[in-house]
């Protein structure tokens, strides 16, 4: 079997509702699809959702680095995916999302040449298990009516992205624990907004209020403030954009910097490696969680697949496609009450619907996205 084409799919994805983190405030999923054709007539579809600010890539880069990898992977063996997640990362540095969306493409190929889907080529381990929803930084009042939603809906885990004022962060836990009660678990994430004494200060007032875990309070370099925040507060410490590859988090994990990592696909370049980190922490005793960007169910499936695979993913955010008005693929992953059930169909298991990759190409200029 030989790779004889990628076909490039760059879309918008209006959003429901605009979404704010700590550092950026998105209306639009900018996203790009990709599909690996074959000499056998089958094909694989990956995504890239790439994000200057955690993969170090911009939309155009990235685009620009897809017209190179084209002309490299034409011609390979598609079923040689460690060996091409390989000899990617020798040739181009960082520019992981891309990465990410060739590999599982790769692994949609070798799942469907199998017959079997790719958590079960991967040692399966369980076909479906609780993801949390996030809600972005919004006034108290809107925060706490999101949250009722979503419980009302089967949620049992809400993430709450906090890090911009630092009173209303305290006071939106406050709230949301009158709200809901303690049968809902919280997670928060700062995403690298909090200084070291700053997040103490602010952990040391909510935690009564029973949260689950603190995702990156710190900036990615601060692996000082990251072991400070660890041994002065009893939530666990979790390191997103401080992590991308294994060997990120074996580092972190010598300097005992942390209670676990985050997982994202598009951070690590791939599921060859996703599938590396969740081991080599399990390894060390450590858990880790699984997250996400804003992307369609074709990267959430994948990553899913990867969960489905391994035991010590414990904490799982898969929710990047609910704020989507709409995604250009159906199949993959399926979610009720708060859990996601895997597919049985081979590979990701996920199809492009081809009407919608036109209604949602994204026909501006690619340079002016810078996320």
């Amino acid at each position: 079997m030989k790779v004889t084409d990628i076909k490039v799919y760059p879309q918008e994805i209006p959003l429901v509702e605009p979404f704010k983190i700590a550092f950026a405030e998105v209306n639009e999923a900018h996203t790009i699809i990709v599909e690996v054709l074959t000499d056998e007539g089958i094909s694989g579809i990956g995504e890239a959702a790439p994000t200057s600010k955690i993969t170090g890539e911009t939309f155009s880069q990235a685009i620009e680095n897809l017209k190179y990898i084209r002309e490299w992977l034409i011609g390979k063996d598609p079923l040689y995916v460690g060996k091409i997640e390989d000899e990617l990362n020798s040739m181009l540095l960082g520019n992981s999302s891309i990465k990410a969306a060739i590999s599982m493409a790769l692994y949609d190929i070798l799942g469907k040449v199998s017959n079997k889907p790719v958590y079960k080529l991967l040692g399966a381990y369980r076909d479906h298990f609780e993801t949390d929803i996030t809600i972005g930084i919004k006034s108290v009042e809107d925060t706490v009516k999101n949250a009722l939603k979503h419980v009302e809906a089967g949620f049992k885990v809400l993430k709450i992205k906090v890090g911009i004022n630092e009173e209303e962060d305290i006071e939106r836990i406050k709230k949301l624990r009158d709200a809901i009660g303690y049968d809902v678990r919280i997670r928060l994430d700062a995403n690298q907004a909090w200084s070291a004494n700053q997040a103490v200060s602010i952990m040391r007032k909510i935690e009564r209020y029973e949260i689950e875990l603190l995702e990156q309070p710190t900036p990615y370099w601060d692996i000082n403030g990251l072991r400070y925040i660890k041994e002065r507060i009893e939530v666990p410490v979790i390191a997103d954009e401080s992590v991308h590859t294994a060997r990120d988090a074996i580092r972190l994990i010598k300097e005992s910097a942390v209670d676990g990592v985050n997982i994202k696909l598009m951070k690590c370049g791939g599921i060859g490696e996703a599938i590396k980190i969740a081991r080599v922490v399990e390894a060390e005793g450590l858990k880790c969680m699984i997250g996400c960007m804003e992307e369609t169910r074709i990267a959430l499936t994948a990553a899913a697949h990867v969960v489905g695979a391994s035991k010590n993913i414990v904490y799982i955010d898969l929710d990047g496609n609910l704020n989507m008005v709409d995604e250009p693929a159906s199949g993959g992953m399926e979610l009720k009450n708060g859990i996601i059930h895997l597919p049985s169909k081979s590979g990701l298991g996920v199809e492009l619907d081809r009407e919608k990759l036109v209604k949602y190409k994204f026909s501006g200029d690619y340079k002016k996205i810078q996320l």
